[in-house]
């Protein structure tokens, strides 16, 4: 192995564990031994990113968009992380730098989607609606025309359409998977971005108009569908009658998954991103502990679970009390609207994968490719000693909860 391998070799292994300060010296190495290393560059930027420097990802990704103008990274994690700073910090030094160096994306790479996507958002921080609205719909339509190799001729030029489905199935019960399955459909177009937090974040404030922008919508005379899949509307209080007073008529597709392996994935996931100090089974048995010792509201969430004090993340017991979130979607929706699907089935059952594309009126994908549902988005994690203790207890724990669990 040489050196460029060796060290991002290192700077992966790093990155996985939460260790982005560690991953940066491996990452700088590589790209000294070859600038040609968008998957160096694009590691680099992430791991600015999950420390918060801001600055210096998006200048790693201007380089990487020079370098590689064929490619189109994914802005997604920072432009998320990025809006959360501003809209707590109100740091009009960043979101001004953040604008201007979009701009120098969006002017050398006009059909750079997620650039122009990400410009959207921080012009709409700042106010400035009209140019906000038009980038983000241009976006949209590049976006769809880009996956499904079309033109722009394809697509209404001035505005978007409200989606007709949406997947909300808490984290890691496949529904990223289930969502590139879904596009990958000649009837569906995807959103600009798979998940949008409209419903259950800052942006709702913005409205439909804004909202709309998010999706393709087809020129007169044709049709297709498109919709979003944002996996914390499952366990959000308020985005059900959000979702109800916008998109009535839109379908619904809940995955789930065995609810002690969720958790467990859940855990994992957050373990990797550096944003959980403990060990599994204390992270597991405090949050058992802390929702034992507090009243759970109908649909809602124990009151201080997500307090900023609080350590780690949590939700990773309370999101597979499956049925306690369902219900709300339930009281909402017709039973012809929502379709519950078993993530397991999902990924080891293509009739499971024919369900939900006849429930949507979608055709299948071409090619007869049903059944590549399970390899995105799936995270390693070792099953020792303390997974075996942790699975124990949280098998008895659900089973004590079942009418929370599966009513």
């Amino acid at each position: 192995m040489g050196e460029y391998e060796s060290n991002l070799q290192s700077a992966v292994e790093c990155a996985n564990v939460g260790d982005h300060e560690s991953a940066i010296t491996y990452y700088l190495k590589a790209i000294e031994r070859r600038w040609w290393c968008h998957h160096a560059l694009m590691g680099l930027a992430g791991s600015y990113t999950w420390l918060g420097r801001f600055r210096e990802a998006i200048q790693v990704f201007i380089r990487s968009a020079a370098c590689f103008p064929q490619e189109l990274p994914d802005y997604f994690v920072l432009k998320n992380r990025v809006r959360t700073h501003i809209l707590g910090s109100k740091d009009m030094a960043l979101l001004n730098y953040m604008i201007h160096a979009l701009w120098v994306i969006n002017r050398t790479l006009k059909y750079n989607f997620y650039a122009s996507d990400f410009l959207s958002d921080m012009l709409m921080l700042k106010g400035d609606v009209g140019n906000a609205l038009e980038k983000k719909y241009y976006a949209s339509i590049c976006h769809a025309a880009f996956t499904k190799a079309e033109d722009l001729s394809r697509f209404h030029r001035s505005t978007g359409k409200l989606p007709d489905f949406f997947v909300i199935g808490p984290q890691k019960t496949a529904t990223t998977a289930l969502y590139a399955f879904l596009t990958r459909s000649p009837s569906i177009y995807p959103a600009i971005n798979k998940e949008l937090f409209f419903f259950n974040g800052p942006m709702f404030k913005y409205g439909e108009e804004w909202y709309r922008c998010n999706f393709p919508a087809p020129v007169d005379g044709s049709s297709f569908l498109t919709g979003e899949a944002t996996a914390t509307y499952f366990h959000s209080p308020v985005a059900p009658a959000r979702i109800r007073a916008m998109v009535p008529d839109a379908k619904l597709i809940v995955t789930l998954r065995d609810p002690a392996e969720r958790a467990i994935s859940s855990f994992y996931m957050e373990k990797r991103q550096g944003r959980e100090p403990r060990g599994l089974f204390e992270a597991m048995s405090a949050e058992i502990e802390f929702i034992e010792s507090n009243e759970l509201p109908p649909g809602g969430h124990p009151k201080g679970m997500f307090a900023r004090d609080r350590v780690g993340q949590g939700g990773y017991v309370l999101f597979s009390f499956y049925e306690h979130f369902l219900r709300s979607y339930r009281k909402m929706f017709p039973e012809d609207r929502l379709l519950v699907v078993n993530a397991e089935e999902l990924r080891d059952s293509a009739a499971c994968g024919d369900r939900i594309l006849r429930f949507l009126g979608a055709e299948p994908p071409e090619g007869g490719d049903r059944d590549a549902v399970s390899t995105r988005n799936v995270g390693e994690y070792e099953r020792g000693d303390e997974y075996m203790k942790t699975l124990a207890l949280l098998r008895e724990y659900f089973e004590a909860k079942r009418a929370y669990v599966s009513g």
